[in-house]
């Protein structure tokens, strides 16, 4: 009988050949997303079928006919195009430019003539290319075919001037092009869109190649350098962006960085929560008399949600609904609003703050907020889908749903074909299934048909990852097949959702049920290839997690099945998230070397994929290159990204680990770091690390006093945070037991320091009433004594689920 490892190696090598066919058919006949790619399948027949290639234009003789062969070309490009035959089109334009090149003895006038026909044929697909509209793949397509005909128009030596040169009006249509598809992309990571926006601006600026005698660095507008800028900014790349605001600031004629730039600038670093940047962006932008408008004030007070600082956030909305209150703001602030008249909030900034409020689950404040909201006028559907999110956040489904009843009864308005409040039904869906209770998520999708809205993909795709989790596949299959009845794609979404369901590690399943799951979801992998839905990194990243997860990681399966389908082209091996899950994958195995190879593939890796390396340091006890990695790429000085609490928990946990005081005072040193010149809020997972570890210590050693102050300053951390009812009593409890036996004085002194006594004289009834008073020096308070390295840290964190690591939906 073989065991579940070895019958899964089996099903792996049995898909790989199953793999090589599908992916090969996939590449061949990529998804039909639009019509472009149904058309593009065709295009080497119809190359082959026109009497147009570059062979036979060798055979003609006169000049003349060549013009006339370039002539017929150039209509058959405009008939490619005509049937958005972009691959076909772009093969004749470069066959055009190969003849050229070869028959470089041509007289100057002939090459200057065909020259021209050339570039006529060039810039009738640059009109097509560069056209909008810009949203989904085949216009992102589209316009990367655009911007590679660009550069090998600027890069051929056989086009005679000014035919080697594009029109400035090109490149502008081109900037737009390739700007406006990255504002419409949902992927964040692939920057080829912007790196190719930045090299045309580049040209605008400096003059090169850019044709008609436009004036070297010719007046640009400041939309032009917005638009890149705001291309980096979205992708979190705020070294690109700080090299465009260098170009505009250095550029002669470019028009000053105005409230619009730091706009950007502000949303791009609320996004990587980089508190200490905006604030030196504000500085800047002080110093540099910026005024601000309600724009740039909006985007600021997002930044300050972002990065969850809620408290000044609402002090900067406080001070925009009463002048009066600009004094509690802190200087920067004030001189930022020093402005008569000032600008007044609108509904976009009660939205934000409504906002921050439901992230928060702050539900009481958030409807306060709501009923100046509705005296304002300013009431529409992101308050209403903001504020079911709130009543989500703090569990109150009930009052979601009645928000849900009384504002959304009656159909409301379609944005961009959608329902505009099928968000906030999503959400409760969301809510319901990853409670478990799949019935009441039922019932809303039930109800949103009821209320004249139909339900989308996304509003299915919970239920079905819930099914998932509950191990039933077929019921999920059912609501697959009910899909497509209703018109609905079943795309690799929602066989993300189901997939990532199947393998949740839940706490009833032994470590055989655990290995069938696996199995079972390598069998959906291969149905879903079978009809056609390409599986993506977010796939293989539930997958890759899924093997680390088991009892004993099937490495060598896991690495089989995703060699594979990079062999076949499928999935990249250098993709972030796939490379990020290997890296979990090598570490769960004990494995640093297979860890470090695979983040070594990644070409610039974010905050998750550095953390994850971390991590592996930690968990093989490594501290050496877990040092040396965090001062790589989170050094104050040459700092390459933005560390988060996550960080800063990986390298205390590592410094931790040496059971030592100059461990423990380094690990001090880099928590005070984090909280007061970084500004990282420290969370509960980061609490229970730090006590934890130094209680585990004081059973093999003394404790120092400086350790003592250590653990008082972090309770005294832990009360700020919202803990459910008796665990912050548990742990504090716990510390005292220790502490009195070990270090009574240096703890009552620093107890008292930290008003930690009056909490901890409380103990009695309440832990009387939990049984907590056996608590001894094992400290086994948190559950079965676990070795010093726990997975609750790689838990709490999300890194092995699906929900918080690669977001599937």
């Amino acid at each position: 009988m073989r065991g579940p490892a070895t019958t899964s190696m089996l099903v792996v090598v049995s898909l790989a050949a199953f793999f090589v066919e599908v992916s090969n058919s996939l590449l061949l006949q990529p998804p039909a997303t639009s019509r472009q790619s149904s058309i593009n399948r065709n295009s080497n027949v119809i190359l082959e079928q026109s009497s147009f290639t570059y062979s036979e234009l060798q055979q003609s003789q006169s000049n003349n006919d060549k013009v006339r062969e370039f002539q017929e070309i150039k209509k058959n490009v405009v008939q490619f195009l005509s049937k958005r035959e972009y691959d076909g089109a772009k093969e004749m334009i470069r066959a055009m430019t190969e003849y050229l090149q070869e028959e470089d003895g041509l007289p100057a006038e002939d090459m200057k003539e065909l020259s021209q026909v050339v570039d006529g044929t060039f810039h009738v697909f640059f009109d097509r290319a560069f056209a909008p509209p810009y949203r989904g793949r085949a216009a992102s397509d589209r316009v990367s075919l655009g911007a590679s005909l660009i550069q090998l128009q600027l890069s051929s030596e056989s086009l005679c001037e000014p035919y080697n040169q594009i029109p400035r009006r090109t490149l502008l249509s081109g900037l737009k092009a390739l700007t406006g598809v990255k504002e419409s992309s949902q992927t964040t990571h692939d920057l080829r869109s912007a790196n190719a926006a930045f090299r045309v601006l580049q040209r605008l600026v400096t003059g090169v190649g850019v044709r008609h005698g436009d004036k070297k660095n010719g007046k640009l507008h400041e939309s032009d350098f917005n638009r890149v800028l705001n291309a980096y900014a979205i992708n979190g790349d705020m070294t690109m962006a700080h090299k465009v605001v260098a170009l505009q600031e250095r550029t002669p004629n470019a028009p000053s960085l105005s409230a619009v730039a730091y706009s950007i600038l502000l949303k791009g670093y609320g996004r990587l929560r980089d508190i200490n940047s905006i604030e030196m962006l504000l500085n800047r932008a002080n110093a540099c008399g910026v005024q601000a408008d309600i724009i740039m004030l909006n985007s600021l007070i997002d930044a300050y949600v972002n990065c969850n600082d809620l408290v000044t956030a609402q002090r900067i909305f406080g001070a925009l609904r009463d002048p009066q209150k600009r004094g509690e703001l802190s200087p920067d602030h004030q001189k930022l609003l020093d402005m008569e008249p000032a600008p007044l909030p609108n509904q976009r900034t009660y939205n934000i703050v409504l906002k921050g409020l439901a992230k928060n689950g702050k539900l009481q404040d958030a409807l306060r907020l709501t009923e100046e909201i509705r005296e304002h006028g300013f009431w529409d559907h992101v308050t209403t889908n903001t504020l079911v999110q709130a009543a989500v956040k703090a569990r109150d489904y009930e009052f979601a749903e009645e928000l849900l009843k009384k504002y959304t009864e009656a159909p409301s308005k379609m944005s961009k074909g959608r329902h505009q409040n099928a968000d906030a039904y999503t959400t409760l869906i969301d809510a319901y299934s990853k409670n478990g209770d799949v019935k009441k998520a039922a019932l809303i999708l039930k109800l949103m048909g009821a209320r004249d809205l139909k339900p989308n993909e996304f509003a299915f795709t919970p239920v079905i990852g819930a099914l998932g989790r509950k191990g039933n596949v077929d019921k999920a299959r059912g609501i697959m097949s009910y899909m497509r009845r209703q018109g609905l794609k079943v795309n690799t979404v929602t066989y993300n959702a189901l997939i990532s369901g199947l393998v949740h590690r839940r706490n009833d399943l032994n470590h055989i049920e655990f290995n069938a799951n696996i199995d079972h979801s390598l069998g959906l992998l291969k149905e879903m290839m079978g009809k056609g839905v390409r599986p993506n990194a977010n796939t293989m990243a539930v997958i890759l997690g899924a093997f680390g997860e088991c009892e004993e990681p099937r490495v060598a399966e896991a690495m089989t099945l995703i060699e594979t389908l990079h062999a076949d082209r499928v999935v990249s091996l250098r993709n972030i998230k796939v490379a990020t899950s290997i890296i979990q994958l090598q570490s769960a195995a004990g494995d640093l070397r297979g860890a470090l190879k695979a983040f070594e593939g990644i070409q610039k890796p974010d905050v998750t994929a550095i953390n994850a390396l971390l991590h592996a340091c930690t968990l093989c006890q490594n501290d050496s290159m877990a040092r040396k990695t965090f001062k790589y790429y989170f050094s104050e000085k040459s700092r390459r990204q933005v560390p988060d609490v996550t960080s800063f928990s990986s390298i205390i946990t590592c410094l931790l680990q040496k059971n030592s005081l100059k461990g423990s005072m380094a690990a001090q040193k880099l928590y005070e770091n984090m909280k007061y010149k970084r500004r990282i809020v420290p969370d509960k997972a980061l609490v229970d690390i730090i006590l934890k570890t130094l209680v585990e210590h004081s059973r093999t050693r003394s404790i120092h006093p400086q350790e003592v102050r250590f653990i008082a300053g972090v309770l005294r951390d832990a009360e700020k945070m919202e803990w459910a009812e008796g665990q912050l009593e548990k742990r504090k409890m716990s510390i005292q037991v220790v502490m009195s036996g070990r270090m009574a004085d240096t703890w009552e002194e620093e107890a008292s320091l930290f008003g930690l006594n009056d909490s901890v004289d409380r103990e009695d009834d309440i832990f009387k009433e939990h049984g907590w008073n056996q608590v001894d020096s094992g400290f086994q308070l948190w559950g079965k004594r676990q070795a010093m390295v726990d997975d609750v840290f790689l838990r709490s964190k999300g890194w092995n689920s699906v929900d918080s690591g690669f977001r599937i939906i």
